[in-house]
């Protein structure tokens, strides 16, 4: 991957960046049908990005550019992986990068540069984390022994603990792990779905093992 980087010059504060993928079929991926990832990122960072078979020019604001830079050079790695690269994955590496510039108070937030979205790998499917706060979390599970996930119900809490195990269980890389939920001070059934932990924990893990 080249780039090739030139001030405008009709404003100091705008640029133009030249990006060059090695894969043509590879980059096609990452553009998306009919350009619609390029376009999301035009809409979002507030740039132009004109793809031209291997070759992506981007022009805007030069913090804007960079970010578009980053986003690009983010998402390749997943057509480089066999991945293919949808609108909601543009959505989060986008939203992951103006987390980062905007606040790194995190220890497992991933520096500036190129961002690589947390994995979780089972048998059945790999797992890609779509917000900061599901990076930060899958990458605390990874790294440390107690992880406390807090926040509301459906924002994956349960369900990403319950993979990060089965991944653990497949790979032989594992001391016994309990997720669990805590006890509620009410008689209400704890946690987004009606009866017992044990019912719970069994429909999150199925798709995952």
């Amino acid at each position: 991957m080249s780039r090739h980087l030139s001030p405008t010059a009709d404003n100091a504060l705008a640029s133009q960046l030249e990006l060059a993928f090695e894969d043509n079929r590879l980059a096609a991926q990452l553009y998306g049908d009919f350009d619609q990832n390029s376009a999301l990122i035009e809409q979002r960072l507030k740039v132009s990005a004109t793809p031209r078979g291997n070759h992506v020019l981007l022009k805007g604001a030069a913090s804007s550019v960079d970010r578009a830079r980053r986003v690009l050079e983010s998402l390749y790695a997943s057509p480089e992986e066999g991945r293919s690269v949808d609108i909601a994955d543009v959505d989060a590496v986008i939203r992951m990068i103006e987390t980062e510039d905007s606040q790194l108070t995190l220890p497992t937030l991933e520096r500036k540069g190129k961002v690589r979205m947390a994995q979780i790998a089972t048998r059945k499917s790999t797992i890609v984390a779509r917000t900061p706060a599901q990076d930060a979390y899958m990458r605390a599970m990874d790294r440390s022994e107690l992880v406390f996930g807090v926040g509301p119900a459906g924002t994956g809490k349960t369900y990403l603990a319950v993979a990060h195990a089965a991944s653990l269980l497949g790979t032989r890389r594992y001391q016994p792990h309990h997720p669990v939920a805590p006890g509620c001070g009410s008689r209400r059934a704890a946690g987004l779905f009606a009866g017992r932990y044990e019912g719970k924990g069994r429909s999150l893990s199925a798709p995952a093992l």
